[in-house]
């Protein structure tokens, strides 16, 4: 059994299904009752070996087995919360939530090992299957309470912005947890990018605007208001704020090739020309498909320079 825990932290998932097998053989063979501490938690890390080989529908009778074991004589507290999350994920998305929905529940109430996932993957089952208004999730099973509990959780404060207000098109609400959060520059711009990368152009140019009146002159979210507003084809806007930006200070591929193409865009080539510049002389760095903008751009830079 040892020998398995120790493959399992070496990722050698293959060895370790071997020596939990044989152990579960021994267990069996000496007549050790389910009940047993021994028995139960060998079959958990079956459960977790198997759930990491992706092998979902072999790992599951081994997790009832056990979650019921835990649940009925108060054991859950020596549970393995990445088994319970795996599972609970799987339900999820293949639709069977009412038995995602009684593992979410169970370890939502153990204090000692319910995670920020747990609350996420109660929020997202909810967003599938949503709780009528005469029978609503506990609030110590809601998103809002996980928040409370991991107020520092990257993951919970992305979903909540994407999935309650980004995807909504809350922007009240967004503002509102934004100023609770006491956001900096860096979360603003985080926030600007789920938008964009959500397809909700007009909600991330409010925040980009919004977040350069609490911080003006920050160059980082000038450069992702550029980025902003030339992909909403708003050139003249973007072309006020690519004269905020100190050229040299710009690292950012995006923002160097926006800022070019916002210059191009309002005829000003030459200064294109230069922002253009720093993209060609890291070439190699560049993903296949920026390479291709740059050489796009530059072709067209090129040839009306020839017309002049």
């Amino acid at each position: 059994m040892n020998l398995g825990t120790l493959y399992l932290y070496r990722k050698n998932y293959a060895v370790v299904q071997e020596y939990t097998e044989k152990a579960l053989h021994i267990y069996k063979i000496n007549q050790y009752h389910e009940d047993h501490r021994s028995s139960w938690f060998c079959k958990e890390n079956m459960a977790n070996c198997l759930l990491k080989q992706n092998k979902i529908k072999e790992a599951e009778p081994y997790f009832w087995d056990v979650f019921d074991i835990q649940t009925r004589l108060g054991f859950l507290a020596d549970c393995l919360p990445y088994v319970h999350h795996t599972i609970s994920e799987h339900y999820i998305d293949s639709g069977e939530y009412d038995k995602a929905d009684r593992i979410l529940t169970a370890l939502s109430m153990c204090k000692e090992k319910r995670r920020a996932k747990t609350f996420l993957l109660l929020d997202k089952l909810d967003q599938q299957q949503p709780r009528s208004d005469v029978n609503p999730r506990p609030r110590e099973q809601t998103l809002e309470y996980g928040m409370e509990l991991f107020p520092d959780n990257d993951s919970l404060f992305e979903h909540k912005v994407r999935v309650h207000h980004v995807a909504r098109g809350d922007l009240t609400g967004l503002e509102e947890l934004l100023t609770a959060r006491d956001a900096d520059a860096d979360t603003y711009d985080d926030v600007v990018y789920w938008c964009v990368e959500d397809d909700k152009p007009g909600i991330a140019g409010e925040v980009i605007d919004r977040a350069l009146q609490k911080f003006p002159g920050n160059q980082m979210l000038i450069g992702r208001s550029v980025c902003v507003w030339y992909s909403a084809k708003q050139f003249q806007k973007a072309l006020t704020l690519v004269k905020q930006l100190d050229r040299e200070g710009v690292h950012s591929d995006e923002v160097l090739l926006d800022c070019a193409q916002t210059l191009h865009q309002c005829s000003e080539n030459e200064e294109a020309y230069q922002w253009l510049n720093k993209l060609l002389t890291s070439t190699d760095a560049l993903s296949d498909e920026m390479k291709q903008e740059v050489d796009v751009l530059k072709e067209k830079l090129d040839a009306e320079a020839k017309l002049q």
